[in-house]
């Protein structure tokens, strides 16, 4: 999952999912802290978006309209 210091999104999307029933192994990649990051989410993924979620090479941007198939794909 690609991230940010500043998403209020990002922040919403690692707390969901901590508190899932299951867990779930989740790679965070801080664009603001390693900026190879943001190298590979834009040039790789062609996303400028945060959180950008990356799921069995599917490339899933953004949360509100995508959360519900990223718990579909995690077997939530």
């Amino acid at each position: 999952m690609y991230t940010g210091n500043s998403c209020p999104k990002c922040k919403r999307a690692k707390e969901m999912l901590k508190n899932c029933p299951v867990e779930v192994d989740i790679e965070e990649l801080n664009v603001d802290e390693v900026p190879m990051h943001r190298q590979v989410l834009t040039k790789v993924y062609e996303s400028n978006t945060l959180p950008t979620f990356i799921i069995g090479g599917n490339v899933y941007r953004g949360f509100d309209d995508n959360i519900g198939k990223i718990m579909e794909v995690l077997g939530l």
